[in-house]
């Protein structure tokens, strides 16, 4: 299955991550909050991915919303129900969670060298969410460090079935369709896949299921869980290594631990209890880190016990600042790496 690929390209919702049923909730409750007649007994997911389907616009999420608009009588803007739904759907993108091993799926992907690349029709907000904010899945495997290219909607003009995005990343990575594989839950991923020429893995998911009889006839392969495609590619791996003549060696887990993110997350947290979304929650997130920077800066120029201004040109040096300012976990180390030295020289002077 992985023999001769270099790229794996994965969808998000309902293949990375249990987000369908949690849409469907946010739609269910969008729904209830804008119409004026009673909520039928339809099936939101269907209902959804019927019209989106069918969208023609560069925005398939406001064509939607237009939908609901009109069938549901409401009274406010497409543009209005957008935005609602866009600020319901925010308090829930914190709790969104991988499925089981799918994040031990990636990591082992890009560890033994594949190219990993992520063809999503979810939004960038989504994106940001999932990468800065939700704390599960930054532990797990952090979006923007895993996935090498991201084409989300906002980045294509034709959607699923359309083999556009998958003919960008195509273009992008310069290789070959028979060089990539891709993993899809939904039959309209299978088809896209299809149209691009390029070997699908399907993968379980149950809002597909009434798809499920078409899906296992397109896909190439079939796997009802991450935790058989982790095994598949322990075998293939592994098989590859006996022919070789290679050995696996084991390895620690090389992964940052959390406390190197918490002056980010101290200053995300601090934004949501305020109630504030978005980009706001990512700035005061870096707000806080540079915050925590001059803290120890300080603390960091105070400890010298020589030559004070060479450490206060070190420390407002523009790289340090705007690493340290970052969500990443240099900041930390490079923080305690200047008090360390200070306290050093300390005892060094005495």
């Amino acid at each position: 299955m992985f023999k001769n690929k270099k790229v794996i390209i994965f969808d998000m919702d309902g293949t990375l991550i249990d987000s369908i049923g949690v849409w469907n909730e946010i739609d269910r409750e969008l729904i209830e909050k804008i119409g004026t007649v009673e909520l039928d007994e339809v099936d939101i997911g269907k209902q959804r991915d019927t019209q989106l389907a069918k969208a023609k616009s560069n925005d398939i999420y406001l064509d939607y919303c237009k939908f609901l608009s009109e069938k549901y009588k409401s009274n406010l803007l497409p543009e209005e129900i957008y935005k609602l739904r866009v600020n319901i759907a925010d308090k829930y993108r914190t709790t969104m969670k991988y499925k089981k091993d799918a994040d031990l799926v990636l990591n082992m992907l890009k560890n033994n060298g594949f190219i990993l690349a992520l063809a999503t029709t979810t939004g960038k907000i989504s994106l940001d969410a999932y990468n800065y904010r939700n704390e599960y899945m930054m532990k797990k495997a952090k979006i923007y460090d895993i996935f090498s290219v991201i084409y989300s909607k906002e980045d294509v003009k034709n959607k699923k079935p359309d083999p556009e995005v998958h003919y960008k990343i195509l273009e992008k990575l310069d290789v070959k369709p028979e060089e990539c594989l891709i993993v899809e839950d939904s039959l309209i991923g299978v088809k896209a896949a299809k149209n691009a020429g390029i070997e699908v893995v399907a993968i379980y998911d149950k809002y597909s299921d009434e798809d499920r009889k078409e899906i296992m006839e397109m896909a190439n392969y079939y796997f009802e869980n991450f935790e058989e495609i982790l095994n598949k590619i322990k075998e293939e791996i592994m098989k590859t290594g006996r022919e070789e003549g290679a050995v696996e060696i084991p390895h620690s887990d090389t992964r940052a631990p959390f406390l190197t993110y918490l002056p980010g997350v101290a200053g995300i947290l601090f934004g949501r209890i305020l109630g504030c979304n978005g980009l706001l929650v990512i700035y005061l997130g870096r707000i806080c880190s540079i915050l925590f920077y001059l803290f120890t800066m300080f603390w960091f120029i105070r400890l010298m016990p020589f030559g004070k201004p060479a450490a206060f040109i070190m420390a407002i040096l523009p790289m340090t600042v705007q690493q340290c300012g970052s969500y990443s976990y240099d900041s930390i180390v490079i923080e305690v790496a200047f008090l360390y030295i200070a306290v050093l020289f300390g005892l060094l002077y005495k």
